[in-house]
């Protein structure tokens, strides 16, 4: 081998080299904490059996967050927790008197069992506390002072949520936007009347995508409704300038979803991962 050319071997030896090395310090790199989007999650549920209480999904708020470091300088990216709370049971609280029982909360709260995803890519939240609140019957209001009417009568709410099995799939591609958790939902409506309702129990395996964007279709100009009350483009990830819309949905541009007619939500087209 000439010297020109021992200079070019060489020369590939330590271009491979660098690319073996780069390599190996891309796989080296730590992988993502556990985390879950920052807001609503529409979720779908499906019963396990026969009881499905009316009720097929709803947006379930979702908040992340770390504790501090011991002493306070910042926060501890080791030490990550996961709060869960029904978005229309928050609205819903707020038309009643607090119920009073210490033992009672409007959320779910639980800690990551790991620090980083398992190898199925999926993080799962330890021991979620459950939700339960009891909102007692309001009756009709009496005639406001300028005349105008009276708050309507709200019905008796008794609600429980017990999550178990809840699990979030995260990549750096999908950041904890996928949801799938296994919910027993038991649940009192009462009536207008102040009866106190019949009691229904349900089991359900919950799928859920963040962000919860709308499919409804919007109302036309001269207040009637289109033919069609949903809109299915509304879900995807590309601006569509004709519809008025200079962005996307904000949805994962590789997520696999649909447009539920009974939620009238965007949702995952399959149980997670849901990709296209």
């Amino acid at each position: 081998m000439d010297k020109r050319s021992l200079v070019l071997y060489l020369s590939g030896l330590a271009a491979a080299g660098a690319v073996v090395g780069l390599a190996a310090s891309c796989s080296d790199q730590p992988r993502m904490k556990c985390t879950a989007g920052h807001g609503a999650f529409a979720a779908v549920y499906t019963p396990k059996g026969g009881t499905d209480c009316d009720l097929h999904g709803e947006e379930i708020g979702i908040e992340a967050y770390n504790e501090s470091l011991p002493d306070k300088s910042t926060l501890d990216p080791n030490n990550g927790s996961l709060g869960m709370e029904p978005v229309a049971l928050a609205a819903r609280i707020d038309q009643h008197p607090p119920d009073m029982n210490g033992a009672h909360s409007a959320f779910s709260l639980g800690k990551w069992a790991g620090r980083e995803p398992g190898g199925d890519e999926f993080c799962t939240v330890s021991n979620p506390t459950n939700i339960e609140q009891n909102l007692e019957y309001v009756p009709p209001g009496q005639l406001q002072p300028d005349g105008g009417p009276g708050t309507e009568a709200v019905p008796a709410l008794n609600i429980k949520y017990e999550w178990s099995n809840v699990r979030f799939y995260n990549t750096p591609a999908a950041p904890g936007t996928q949801l799938i958790a296994d919910l027993i939902l038991t649940r009192t409506e009462g009536s207008l009347d102040g009866g106190a309702g019949t009691p229904c129990t349900a089991e359900y395996k919950v799928v859920g995508l963040w962000p919860s964007i709308s499919c409804a279709a919007s109302p036309l100009e001269d207040g009637g409704a289109p033919p069609d009350p949903l809109d299915y483009s509304k879900c995807s990830p590309e601006p569509d300038p004709s519809k008025n819309r200079p962005t996307g949905s904000g949805i994962g541009p590789d997520l696999l979803t649909r447009c539920d007619e009974n939620l009238r939500l965007c949702v995952l087209a399959k149980d997670p991962p849901s990709f296209k």
